[in-house]
């Protein structure tokens, strides 16, 4: 939906599945690097960049991510979004599932288990106020590439503008609170259903990710940063397309700006 009307004549719901699946490959390749991409070689860099540009072209076809969609600021119908927030979820279950039957925890030998177990680790350690700026920050740049995108003209421009965010993104960190859903139940899944040859090979004891649980994941982690990315998202870019569309009798201004061309 980034052009302000929908690519594709797939069922929201589905794109929207289809849209955290994808992102749920990048945020596996996150964990896979030990959460510093940035760090790795060519190769690892290469393969980044193939998942950002596979997330990009689900988005241009017309799926969204809860608190990041071009809905934000619009007046799009609740049960819209109703639809996009269900369809995420189904992607992030199925993400979830798959990691623990293709036992995800023994991958690279045990590392990817081992690395998934501290990046969640890691997400719940910050305070409450930094993860609401971080959250701020990251949806701010994630919503202003999507904006920008929905300007475009040609497919090909909408996906050049969102892969580069994306990649940003997957080098840098973010504090999405749909992609942390993805990436502390990651370190859930390996801590509560890693086979014992895991236990074994790892270096690490299960006592020391106690923290790792549902209420601090919420608590902790999901409340603060949703709380960043709506101010990010909806109170600064959303905010922005509400000025744009006034005076306007469509709802959405972008949109009427797609026809005209």
């Amino acid at each position: 939906m980034l052009s302000g009307r929908r690519t594709s004549h797939a069922h929201p719901l589905l794109l929207a599945m289809l849209t955290m699946l994808t992102a749920g490959l990048c945020a596996s390749l996150y964990v896979a690097s030990g959460g510093e991409l940035e760090h790795q070689g060519i190769g690892m860099q290469w393969l980044a960049l193939a998942f950002a540009t596979l997330l990009s072209g689900s988005m241009v076809l017309g799926g969204e991510i809860a608190t990041s969609t071009v809905s934000l600021g619009t007046q799009t119908l609740m049960w819209q979004r109703v639809q996009i927030v269900v369809g995420n979820l189904l992607g992030i279950a199925l993400a979830l599932i798959g990691v623990h039957l293709l036992s995800g925890a023994l991958w690279q030998e045990g590392q990817w288990g081992e690395e998934a177990l501290h990046v969640a680790k890691e997400k719940l350690s910050y305070g409450f106020w930094e993860l609401v700026a971080l959250g701020a920050l990251s949806n701010l740049g994630l919503c202003l590439a999507i904006w920008l995108s929905r300007i475009a003209d040609q497919p090909s421009l909408k996906l050049m503008t969102l892969v580069a965010p994306i990649w940003l993104f997957l080098n840098t960190g973010i504090e999405h609170v749909m992609v942390n859903l993805l990436l502390v139940p990651f370190g859930l899944v390996v801590l509560q259903g890693a086979p014992e040859p895991f236990w074994q090979m790892a270096s690490c004891d299960p006592s020391v990710f106690a923290s790792l649980t549902v209420t601090n994941l919420v608590c902790n982690n999901l409340m603060p940063v949703l709380l960043g990315n709506l101010v990010g998202g909806g109170g600064v870019v959303g905010l922005i397309n509400l000025w744009l569309d006034r005076g306007s009798d469509d709802a959405l201004w972008l949109e009427s700006l797609d026809e005209d061309r």
